[in-house]
């Protein structure tokens, strides 16, 4: 059973049992693996903002349709659908790849009492947490921190943390000698 080379445009336009039997064929095909069609490139090269709005957009349900409106680009939706599906598997693993990292460097095991305290209340606040912090708790500084390199955010970020750590290892210190 062949399928026809189509664009995005009318793959999404096909009836349902239509696209059921390209959607199998867009998931299995060698011709729909991730690939860098549109030279997106490395996503740690790119601004803070667009890094976080596409951490935000692929930490969604509904993805595939946040990236076809982030992306906005009529050129999108005229590419073939293997290399439109390509583009964007590309695209979410290098948002898997930059999360990975930013879990490895600014990652901290919860302890029992952050979670007593109830930690997972900042959950809802997403990337705005980071925002937050690089803007010195700024909101005027908000849009400016979205405008720079991801990379110089990024260690930023980093050196937040292992400050906090130690300092919190310090005071730990200072207490148990105190009370010791």
């Amino acid at each position: 059973m062949k399928i026809e080379s189509i664009n995005f445009a009318q793959y999404i336009l096909l009836a349902e049992d239509e696209r059921e039997r390209y959607e199998w064929a867009l998931r299995y095909s060698e011709e729909a693996k991730a690939r860098d069609v549109l030279e997106f490139g490395d996503i740690t090269k790119k601004t803070f903002g667009t890094v976080k709005d596409l951490q935000t957009i692929f930490s969604k349900e509904n993805n595939f349709v946040g990236f076809v409106d982030y992306c906005g680009d009529i050129r999108l939706k005229e590419l073939n659908v293997f290399d439109f599906v390509a583009n964007y598997k590309y695209v979410l693993s290098e948002v898997e790849r930059v999360s990975l990292i930013e879990s490895k460097i600014l990652g901290h095991e919860p302890t029992s009492d952050e979670f007593s305290a109830g930690l997972e209340r900042f959950n809802k606040y997403g990337v705005f947490i980071q925002i937050d912090t690089l803007a010195g708790g700024d909101p005027i500084k908000y849009a400016g921190i979205k405008d720079l390199p991801y990379e110089s955010m990024l260690a930023k970020l980093s050196y937040e943390k292992d400050k906090s750590d130690y300092q919190r290892d310090y005071m730990n210190i200072i207490n148990r000698r105190n009370n010791g």
